[in-house]
């Protein structure tokens, strides 16, 4: 095999009574006694046996993938072992074998030299195979071998699931809970393996104030601490929708919930990127902070097989989107997959170490190092963590560091591989893919935001409900929520802040009749919240001035209705509207809006001028046309005279 390790395909379930193992020891000295305890589940008939058979040496990660599925065994080594089969819940097994010497009650198989093992295990019945496992002995090499450890750097992500519900009510997490309870357990047990552990925020926000955030203070002490976003996401669908500024959002948030509640100072030079990366993801994660990063293997271009014929167990330099680089370690994928792989907790967390041996067994003349990632959402098992963590701390061949101290004690890869340990660093590149799509989420994201930043300027920044919705902002970008979910927190959003701003009632209309030029406008408002809100009420009308401004930010206590009256000046008398718009100060949340017709009776000192001005012209000019219309009358009148007199004469006979 070559390059980054894929995840391994496990034997199927088995009907019937099945093998579990309860125990072995992990590392066997040379010459040392092999002790494997087995226990069966389910009916088992009489005079069934449980044996075993040791096989040659594992010589490749490939065959020990193989080998975890039962197939590619090899050759047997020396006898096999034999017990009756255990009955009853607590019932076991034990067999022994001696890998020197002869031991009496140990089935003999020498192994002349360190290496990895498998092991057959098997439950049989009147010839017949009932059950099999495959597990593996690690023989160490001699003391005296001066070959370094491989460099182990265990991730422990600790996410509890998001413990707040759409509404702003707790949200039950009783798996998470359990999952909690569990690591935290392992992680006391065994203070002395380094590791890191990469804690969601939300987690340690979810548990202020609870026991369980004091034991993982703990847990945490003396551990690397790595900062990550509020919740965790999609950083590859992220960036490619546009959310560049709430990706800095999650991470401030996600830093500050670390800083307040765990640990003074979280690394947040230190990334571990989930499923997808892409090179513009890296591109943002560097410009958040971060300087190193553990990548996804799948998430890679293969690298040369000729130069790296087995796992690249070293850092190289990984390229962004500008064309820069950063340090990076590849997350191993075939450790990674052991975790629940056989659903036999112990046996899963053998295959682990033996797996880690495998590596070590490659080039063990070599200072070299793997990272792997537990699952961050799982149900773990104490024996699996107590097997894992005791077989760490307890072996010559490997060395539990932390992910910095892997950066710094492990030499980065060259682009020759060992063949040329002076030659030019590795760089590698992201396979590239597209990046998953998060439907309307990026538009309506930023619209929430803006209405909930509303709500802060009409609620207050200290009132709880604030800190609510903007949590639950956070926590709606979750990758763990499908569409469906990421849009009801934000219509829950939405509509509680719909209810806070109707709780804010004004008259929607009335009638005010001002009597003078000067005049004062009563507006009672009622809040109804449970809570004191701020709000900007603007007055606007055509014919109407405000003497103390058109605008006002007014105060309004919880469950009390306000009283406020309104300085106007008429600039005219007559009928007309005066509209009033109430909303938050900063004008993003509209809170109401009314229309008053208002009625002025009042006549202004310059209507009064005008109006007597109006009558003395009007009167002047009724006496003039009365004089007008009399003259014309008399003139009228003699004329007419005039004509009779020349009629009259005109008609006389002569005398």
């Amino acid at each position: 095999e070559t390059g980054d390790e894929a995840t391994a395909d496990g034997p199927g379930d088995v009907a019937g009574p099945t093998l579990r193992l309860e125990d072995q020891t992990t590392w066997v000295e040379p010459g040392g006694t092999y002790v494997l305890r087995v226990r069966v589940e389910g009916d088992v008939p009489a005079g069934a046996q449980v044996e075993a058979t040791v096989h040659e040496a594992t010589e490749s990660r490939s065959d020990f993938r193989e080998q975890v599925g039962g197939l590619s065994l090899g050759e047997v080594v020396g006898d096999p072992g034999r017990a009756a089969a255990p009955t009853g819940a607590r019932a076991v097994a034990a067999l022994r074998f001696a890998t020197g010497e002869p031991v009496p009650g140990a089935a003999s198989a020498p192994l002349d030299g360190a290496g990895v093992h498998p092991v057959e295990v098997r439950l049989v019945a009147e010839g017949a195979v009932l059950d099999r496992v495959v597990t593996h002995l690690v023989r160490l090499p001699d003391e005296a071998s001066e070959a370094p450890p491989l460099r182990v750097a265990a991730v422990v992500p600790v996410d509890r699931g998001i413990a707040i519900a759409p509404n702003g009510r707790r949200r039950a997490t009783p798996v998470g809970d359990e999952r909690l309870d569990t690591l935290l357990e392992a992680l006391l047990e065994r203070p002395e393996v380094a590791l890191t552990v990469v804690p969601t925020p939300e987690t340690l926000v979810s548990l202020d104030g609870t026991p369980a955030l004091t034991r993982l203070r703990r847990a945490a002490d003396g551990r690397q601490v790595v900062s990550s976003q509020y919740v965790s996401l999609d950083l590859a669908a992220w960036v490619a929708a546009g959310l560049d500024d709430d990706l800095a959002r999650q991470t401030t948030a996600g830093e500050a919930a670390l800083a307040e509640l765990l640990v003074d100072r979280p690394d947040r030079r230190t990334a571990v990127a989930g499923a997808t990366l892409t090179p513009e993801a890296l591109t943002r994660l560097e410009e958040l902070g971060a300087d190193q990063v553990v990548v996804p293997a799948d998430a890679l271009a293969p690298v040369d097989p000729a130069a790296f014929p087995t796992t690249l167990a070293q850092p190289f330099s990984v390229l962004d989107s500008t064309g820069q680089t950063a340090r990076a370690v590849a997350a191993d994928a075939g450790l990674a997959a052991h975790p629940g792989e056989t659903g036999d907790p112990v046996l899963d967390a053998a295959n682990l170490l033996a797996d880690l041996a495998v590596v070590w067994f490659d080039r063990p003349s070599e200072t070299r190092g793997v990272t792997f990632t537990l699952p961050r959402v799982w149900e773990p098992s104490p024996r699996f963590l107590d097997t894992l963590l005791s077989g760490l701390a307890e072996s010559r061949l490997l060395a539990p560091v932390t992910l910095d101290q892997l950066f710094a004690r492990v030499p980065p890869a060259t682009v020759g591989g060992a063949a040329d340990p002076d030659g030019p660093p590795l760089v590698r590149t992201l396979a590239p893919r597209p990046a998953p799509s998060l439907g309307q989420y990026p538009q309506a994201l930023p619209l929430t935001r803006l209405t909930t930043e509303g709500f802060t300027s009409f609620a207050g920044a200290d009132n709880p409900v604030v800190e609510s919705m903007r949590r639950r902002l956070l926590v709606s970008g979750s990758q763990d929520f499908d569409r469906t979910q990421r849009r009801a927190y934000l219509e829950a959003i939405s509509r509680q802040i719909d209810r806070a701003a109707a709780a804010v009632v004004a008259p929607e209309s009335g009638n005010v009749t001002l009597t003078s030029r000067d005049g004062r406008i009563p507006l009672n408002i009622s809040n109804e919240n449970l809570y004191d809100v701020t709000v900007k009420i603007r007055f606007d009308s055509d014919k109407l001035t405000f003497p103390d401004g058109d605008t006002v930010i007014v105060h309004l206590p919880r469950s009390t209705v306000t009283p406020l009256d309104v300085d106007v000046r008429s600039r005219s008398s007559g009928s007309f509207p005066l509209r009033v718009v109430i909303s938050s100060p900063d004008d993003i949340v509209l809170v109401s809006r009314s229309q008053f017709t208002v009625r002025s009776t009042a006549v202004s000192g310059v209507g009064i001028v005008l109006s007597v001005g109006a009558g003395l012209f009007l009167a002047l000019w009724w006496a003039s046309h009365f004089r007008r219309v009399r003259r014309a009358r008399r003139l009228v009148a003699a004329d007419e005279a005039a004509a009779a007199v020349a009629a009259g004469d005109e008609a006389a006979p002569p005398g």
